[in-house]
């Protein structure tokens, strides 16, 4: 059986309780009756000496006041008949007093004053009274001999009356010639004393040399064998002792009555009934047992109610710890800590780590929510989950900070790549006019980088051959700006960074700044940047950039990788405007003069050059496609969809080999291959020289991968599209 542990603490408590009265009963009531035993002992050894000290104080007294009479009178009693009188009515336990002498031999002198019928007889005749006689023959013949009991009975009306002789003899010559003497009814002798004497309720008598006399009869059992007694007291020499009958058992203590400190034939018993004892002792170990069962039932009430608060206290406590490791926060509340005890202490540890799980709790939610900067603080320096969550919240922050810059790096670098690919296609559309080519490349170069207006100046030569900038191109605010301006070489900003050769940015421009040293006029921009157009070491011009904002690193970057395709590009549309000058002007002369035959051969060789200075700029704008080519993910289609060419990182992606993928239809490998008429709209605009982006799925080992791809259309010199750059990014 399960017992809750309000049970099992009652249960202990109570058995603790019993166990704790039995050993109080096991080691305590043995020497509580050996107490008992000698207590009683005790009491009645001290009634026994108090009964014995007041008779023999009492004799003593009544022997020295008969010693005064008899010295006072000369030992003759009969001369004061009043003292006499006096005596007798001074101690009402004294029956009479006597006087005898020896006149010769069986030949005596008696008187006797005697209290009958509470009157003061004299008397000398000794009829009736030989008893004297031989009293004083006894001591006569044994002067050793102290006191006489006498049985007697002195007349009918004297009947059970005990009587003790007390005498004093008279010497002639030192020899006994009489004696005087006084006798005393013992029984009005004690009664006179219980006045003095509470006996405790137990039975005391009076031992002579003859007999055992009862003074308390009414506490003495009756049947208890006297006789027997008697003669065990008289035979004992001890005078304490354990008396036994086949009824009863009894402890005696026996002491002697002194008489001027001489020994005498009385006695005082006490007798103590063990029986009586042991009674009192069960009855004492019945209310003890009543106690106790009462103490424990008390105790087992109060217990109740003390552990029953108690557990309803623990109960609350116990399913707020139980909500607390399930998780349920509709049953965590507050506990109680108004009491005092180590509940309410445990009920503050219990608040508190409530407070610190929810004040947790939220912590977590921010951090999921992506609140990396909501406080939280651990409560002290060994909270180690409190540490161990302020140190995930900084490693999450520093991975999403690390995972912002890497997206960015990556979209930079994928913006970059497009800006590349974009401006090498508007080079290739443009080689044959130079100012188409430059709005082209200003154009999308202040749209792509976002700035504000943008310039392009080119260095060409006066009629005097000096050289000058010119502005060639100009675009700002969405819109061709049809400027014109020229630039005395060296002069200005722009003419700077031609000599330098070095590309200038500035943030903060001054006011009116842009004006005087800027080849865009009046505008005052908050950046501004010039990057040279260099070409095998020669400048063919600037591209000049102003925006409103700061211009961004990554984005000069750009502007700085492009500037030596657009000077190349600038380089091949003057050689090809010059060599189409010159075709032109041969043709004119040849057909002029067959005498300038030598000089259009001249012209022929400045075109080959200028030819083979084309190729090699071809040959440059190959290695750029070519780098590309190599160290991103990019696939080359022919006009209908089908792979022709695959760089090795888009192999590496699609864990494929080159035979495998090339002549595969574009979306081969998505997981939802496009229809036929979506097919074929997708490659009709992109036929039609429109850059589409597509994102995809593709199914690569089982593995699902989402990707993001730019498709960008090339011509050739017929302006038609022949086959298309598809470059790839996994999102």
């Amino acid at each position: 059986m399960k017992l809750n542990i309000k049970t099992k603490l009652i249960f202990f408590v109570l058995f603790a309780a019993v166990v704790f009265f039995i050993l109080i009963y096991v080691l305590v009531f043995p020497q509580m009756k050996n107490y008992a035993f000698e207590r009683n002992q005790e009491t009645a050894s001290e009634i026994s000496q108090k009964y014995s000290l007041l008779i023999q104080t009492k004799l003593d007294n009544t022997i020295e006041l008969l010693n005064t009479i008899l010295k006072t009178n000369k030992e003759n009693i009969s001369e004061n008949e009043y003292a006499l009188k006096n005596f007798i009515n001074q101690f009402p336990s004294v029956k009479s007093i006597w006087s005898i002498s020896e006149i010769s031999e069986n030949e005596y002198n008696y008187k006797n004053f005697s209290r009958i019928n509470n009157e003061i007889v004299y008397t000398s005749d000794l009829k009736n009274n030989e008893h004297y006689v031989q009293l004083y023959k006894n001591i006569k013949n044994n002067p050793k001999e102290a006191d006489f009991v006498l049985n007697k009975k002195l007349s009918e009306k004297d009947i059970d009356k005990i009587y003790y002789s007390l005498y004093i003899p008279s010497y002639s010559f030192n020899e006994p010639n009489g004696i005087t003497g006084i006798d005393i009814d013992l029984k009005l002798l004690i009664e006179e004393l219980n006045i003095y004497i509470e006996n405790d309720k137990m039975p005391v008598f009076l031992a002579t040399n003859q007999n055992l006399y009862e003074i308390n009869s009414e506490l003495i059992n009756k049947q208890l064998p006297k006789e027997e007694l008697f003669n065990t007291i008289k035979s004992s020499p001890e005078n304490k002792f354990y008396y036994n009958n086949s009824d009863d058992n009894y402890y005696i203590i026996s002491t002697p009555v002194l008489i001027n400190f001489n020994s005498s034939a009385l006695k005082i018993i006490v007798a103590v009934d063990t029986e009586i004892i042991n009674e009192k002792i069960r009855n004492f170990l019945l209310r003890y047992v009543f106690i106790a069962l009462l103490s424990l039932f008390a105790l087992g009430l109060i217990l109740f109610f003390i552990f029953g608060n108690f557990m309803n206290r623990l109960k609350i406590t116990k399913i707020v710890l139980n909500a607390m490791a399930d998780g349920n926060v509709s049953k965590i509340k507050e506990l109680d800590t108004t009491q005092t005890d180590e509940l309410s202490s445990i009920n503050k540890s219990v608040n508190l780590i409530n407070s610190n799980l929810d004040r947790t709790a939220q912590f977590i939610e921010q951090i999921a929510s992506g609140n990396f900067n909501f406080e939280y603080l651990s409560l002290t320096k060994e909270d180690n989950i409190g540490n161990l969550l302020i140190g995930m919240r900084e490693n999450l922050k520093k991975s999403r900070e690390l995972e912002i810059q890497r997206k960015e790096a990556d979209e930079r670098q994928t913006w970059a790549t497009l800006g590349a690919a974009k401006f090498s296609e508007i080079i290739r559309e443009h080689s044959d006019n130079l100012e188409e080519l430059a709005y082209a490349i200003i154009r999308d170069i202040v749209n792509y980088i976002d700035a504000t207006q943008g310039g392009l100046f080119i260095i060409n030569e006066n009629e005097k051959n000096e050289k000058l900038i010119e502005l060639i191109a100009a675009y700002a605010y969405n819109r061709k700006k049809m400027l014109s301006k020229k630039i005395t070489w060296g002069v200005g900003l722009v003419g700077r960074c031609i000599l330098e050769k070095e590309t200038i940015f500035i943030t903060k421009v001054p006011e009116k700044y842009l004006s005087i040293t800027s080849g865009l006029g009046e505008k005052n921009p908050a950046s501004l940047l010039i990057v040279p157009l260099i070409f095998h070491e020669e400048v063919f011009g600037v591209v000049e950039l102003a925006s409103f904002k700061e211009i961004e690193q990554y984005k000069i970057d750009l502007v700085e990788q492009v500037s030596e395709s657009i000077a190349s590009a600038i380089q091949m549309v003057k050689i090809n405007v010059r060599t189409a000058e010159l075709l032109r002007e041969t043709k004119i002369k040849s057909e002029q003069s067959a005498s300038q035959e030598e000089e259009i051969r001249q012209n022929i060789e400045e075109m080959q050059a200028a030819t083979d200075e084309l190729n090699t700029q071809l040959d440059d704008v190959s290695r750029i496609y070519n780098a590309l080519f190599s160290v991103a993910e990019v696939a080359v289609f022919d006009a209908n969809g089908r792979i022709i060419d695959i760089s090795e990182g888009y192999l590496k992606f699609l864990n494929k080999n080159r035979n495998e993928i090339i002549g595969k239809i574009q979306g081969s490998f998505s997981y939802n291959v496009p229809d036929s008429e979506s097919f074929n709209v997708f490659w009709r605009e992109l036929r039609n020289g429109k850059t589409m982006e597509l994102e995809q799925i593709l199914k690569i080992d089982d593995e699902s991968k989402r990707t993001y791809t730019v498709y960008i259309p090339v011509k050739n010199q017929d302006n038609k599209v022949y086959k298309v750059i598809g470059y790839m990014k996994q999102k």
